[in-house]
């Protein structure tokens, strides 16, 4: 996997600090935050192939962790292997564990506006509502109903 080409593509997309820095991916990332890269046509973390170039293949059952806490790092020394319960651990710990919810979420697709507008609005298809809003029926319905975005009233 870590051949020459593949490892100058990817460090060309990192920009590099001090040794004890973080290192950010500059290149695209997934709607979670998390840096990715192109390798063999299928996306990668790019925070696990920098493991994977300084520290060879990730132990089975494990994930890679952040010390840092920032999903764009990929400088190894940022890095650890942890199963998933330690990475929780870690996560509650440093006080990460909070959920966003409604347009505070970077992979929402209503603002808190459009959804006062979809509760209020009476007399129009959720179909219709749907195609206005770029969402599928099931979450006009899920809305109205008080499923989905009950924290904006």
């Amino acid at each position: 996997m870590a051949d020459r080409d593949f490892t100058k593509r990817f460090w060309a997309k990192v920009e590099k600090r001090g040794p004890n820095d973080c290192w950010l991916w500059t290149a695209s990332k997934d709607r979670h935050g998390y840096g990715t890269f192109q390798l063999n046509g299928k996306p990668r973390k790019a925070h696990r192939l920098s493991w994977v170039l300084s520290n060879g293949p990730v132990p089975d059952g494990l994930c890679v962790c952040h010390s840092c806490d920032v999903r764009l790092c990929v400088n190894h020394s940022h890095l650890w292997a942890g199963s998933n319960k330690a990475n929780t651990v870690d996560m509650v710990a440093k006080g990460r564990n909070v959920t966003l919810r409604g347009e505070e979420a970077s992979w929402s697709k209503l603002t808190n506006e459009e959804v006062v507008a979809i509760k209020s609005t009476v007399g129009v298809s959720q179909r219709k509502m749907a195609r206005q809003y770029g969402v599928c029926q099931t979450m006009i319905s899920k809305i109205r109903l008080g499923d989905r975005w009950r924290h904006v009233t």
